[in-house]
Formats: structure tokens, sequence, C-alpha cells
């Protein structure tokens, strides 16, 4: 009982170890994505501008 529950502990342990592990290569590709992506950024801002306006 005492060794299931400790291997149960391990299983979720590394888990979240995982799902940090992925997290952060999610991240960093996110941020390659928006350094590749600058002109799609701009575009944003100006879409978003005109939005602004037209709820002023």
């Amino acid at each position: 009982m005492r060794l299931q529950c400790r291997m149960g502990r391990n299983i979720a342990g590394l888990m979240m170890v995982g799902i940090k592990y992925m997290g952060s290569r999610l991240q960093s590709s996110l941020q390659a994505k928006l350094i590749f992506s600058h002109g799609d950024i701009q575009y944003h801002q100006l879409i978003t501008s005109r939005y602004r306006q037209s709820l002023e």
C-alpha cells in the first residue's frame, strides 16, 4: 500500500515536470512565431486601433 502511494506520487511528479517542460517548449515556440509574424502584429494593432475608433 505504501509502495503504491509512493509510486503514484512519483508519477504525479513526473507528469507535473512533463507539463512544465511542454509549457516552456510551447512558450519558446510561441515567442519564435511572434518574432516571425511581426507583420501580423502590426496588422493586429491596426485592427485594434480601428476597433477602438469605432467604439469611441
